[in-house]
């Protein structure tokens, strides 16, 4: 007996080839729709129900089964051929997680489908209350609270079979639309949440850091908030913010001080608040200045102006009004609904938005109500077409915080900062696993060939906080150059050198020599699953490709006193066509003619 299940890409297109028994055909991915179970022949195969072959195709399985009847199906469910029924409900101790109800395992014709696994792992068996028939279908699921405390994953996946390939999710009802919750509860100082994936019924089970809105009083605070809001409604008023609310350096605080000066030279048609954490040293100054303009994070005035607000204004996406992490349905729901002016934090012309990690970057993603994005090219807006977005939803105007953007008169420095690389997240955060990584990798070779070369007492490099850490131990030299501060970095490099970082259009703004250190081009564009838009035909910056070249460039550049090619300012120009320092009065002016402000 044949059997073959094989991939093929061409053209842009994507196949499945299906041989068994007499049985060929050429699936075209393309138009496989999600939970799709196409029947592949007309008569009866020789082999009665079972699982034949299994294929994964991007993290999407996909199943080639026969059914009762013999008849052949390929499909991208595992549950067509499984046919698994759930109903359960769902208890939370300080030591476990239950499920528990109706789990029927295909009617007990697949031998051992009771195994529990977490993230891949099999961290358990399924308990039936009784092998009587009647109760058999009854079933206890219970995963240790310390197997998800221990994960490495903030959202853990659940699911029961016989093994990876053969196992299903792990399902709950819901009952609205959006992220359903149906329990959530403090353990140490996590917040162990139960939910349902966005408008699905799959379990997910987040481990997040308890944070201050979780607190009894600020619930109590929301609840009122509600409440006044409905009987308020929405004002005239915009509310502005940065990082999770706990900052004041982007162009969220450089937009809000226009707005305020522009506030005293006449009357505005809104009214306009910035929010920040009362724990930032820079509180007591901006309350001084501003007064009741400066919205203490999760007071009463906070919760209150989230649902009366017309408009959110920030460098942020909307969630950091609160927290970028927020499982409170009602609140979440009021932010997702508030129109977003995007100011954006950098330029957006160097990592690829199409790739996956950049999903929710769309004007279709439900999470966020994009109503603007500020933008400072045509050339950048080619990048939002690829996200949907047209010309109504765009203000070319510069990024506010460029207006401010200088470098110091005596700036020597030579700055290095490698763009974060998401896939290795897990591993980055792991002093063990740190110095297997490519990121890690790529700064050593760096900073040893500066080393090497004399440069190293100029080097300073922007890293993941833990790649810190860790250099401590390893190496107090390498760890001196470390600066997390980038506003502070930026204003002290006469060169910057990234990879696809978009500060480097930031650098390039200030007066830097700008180098593009592509050693791992290929390995990243793999790994982005997307081509950047940045290349060697259009990059404002000399790209090199070893650390050598890299050394060789930086001597050329100190000995050149730092002054680039015309042919890359003549790129910048097309990447970033403001340079007059007025992007805060042209943003303004939009937003006043929008009836914004």
């Amino acid at each position: 007996m044949k059997t073959i299940l094989s991939y093929i890409e061409k053209d842009g297109e994507e196949y499945i080839y299906v041989d068994f028994e007499s049985v060929y055909v050429r699936v075209n991915l393309n138009l496989f729709e999600e939970f799709n179970n196409i029947r592949l022949s007309e008569q009866p195969t020789s082999i009665p129900s079972s699982l034949i072959d299994v294929i994964n195709i991007d993290g999407t399985k996909f199943y080639l089964y026969t059914s009762k009847s013999n008849i052949l199906y390929l499909t991208n469910n595992v549950n067509k051929y499984c046919k698994v029924r759930q109903n359960l409900k769902c208890k939370v101790t300080d030591d476990y997680i239950c499920f528990y109800g109706l789990f029927t395992d295909v009617t007990h014709k697949i031998e051992g489908f009771d195994k529990i696994f977490l993230n891949g792992e099999v961290v358990g068996q399924v308990k039936r209350r009784s092998s009587e028939k009647k109760l058999k279908d009854y079933a206890i699921i219970r995963i240790a609270m310390k197997d998800i405390l221990e994960s490495e994953r903030i959202h853990n996946n659940l699911r029961i079979g016989k093994s990876q390939d053969l196992s299903v999710p792990v399902l709950m009802k819901t009952h609205h639309e959006g992220m359903n919750y149906w329990v959530k509860k403090k353990v140490g100082d996590n917040l162990i949440i139960v939910r349902s994936i966005i408008n699905g019924f799959k379990i997910r089970i987040t481990n997040i850091k308890f944070e201050e809105e979780y607190k009894k009083v600020n619930m109590i605070k929301d609840s009122f908030a509600y409440a006044l809001s409905k009987l308020i409604g929405i004002r005239n008023i915009n509310l502005m913010f940065e990082k999770e609310t706990d900052r004041a350096c982007e162009s969220g605080f450089y937009a809000f001080e226009k707005i305020m000066e522009r506030q005293r030279q006449e009357k505005l048609k809104s009214k306009t608040y910035f929010v920040i954490d009362k724990n930032n040293e820079e509180y007591p100054r901006l309350k001084s200045l501003y007064g009741k303009n400066i919205i203490e994070k999760y007071s009463f005035r906070h919760y209150l102006y989230i649902y009366l607000c017309r408009y959110f204004i920030s460098s942020e996406l909307s969630n950091h009004v609160i927290n970028p992490r927020l499982y409170i349905r009602r609140l979440n729901e009021c932010i997702r609904s508030k129109p977003l002016i995007f100011l954006q934090h950098g330029i957006m012309f160097s990592k690829p938005v199409d790739n996956p990690a950049a999903a929710n970057f769309r004007k279709d993603n439900e999470t966020v109500n994009f109503y603007k994005n500020i933008i400072s090219s045509d050339l950048e807006a080619t990048q939002f077409y690829k996200c949907g977005f047209e010309d109504e939803d765009l203000i070319k105007c510069g990024l506010p915080k460029f207006d401010l953007a200088k470098m110091d008169d005596d700036a020597d420095k030579i700055m290095v900062m490698l763009t974060y690389r998401y896939w290795e997240e897990s591993f980055v955060m792991d002093e063990d696993a740190i110095k297997e990584t490519t990121y890690f990798k790529a700064y050593m070779r760096i900073l040893e060939a500066f080393d090497k070369n004399g440069l190293l007492d100029r080097l300073i490099i922007s890293c993941h906080p833990k790649f810190t850490d860790f250099l401590n131990n390893l190496n107090p030299k390498y760890a001196k150059c470390v600066e997390n501060d980038i506003a502070k970095g930026l204003a002290e490099s006469k060169i910057f050198i990234t990879d696809y970082s978009s500060a480097s259009y930031d650098a390039h703004y200030r007066g830097a020599y700008i180098i593009y250190y592509w050693e791992e081009k290929d390995y990243l564009i793999k790994c982005y699953r997307a081509i950047p838009p940045i290349n060697e035909n259009n990059c404002d910056g000399v790209p090199v490709f070893s650390p050598e070249e890299l050394v060789e460039e930086v001597k050329y550049a100190i000995s050149n006193n730092y002054i680039m090619d015309e042919k890359y300012e003549k790129r910048y120009s097309k990447i970033n066509e403001f340079h007059d320092g007025k992007n805060g009065d042209r943003l303004l002016d939009e937003l006043s003619d929008l009836d914004v402000i």
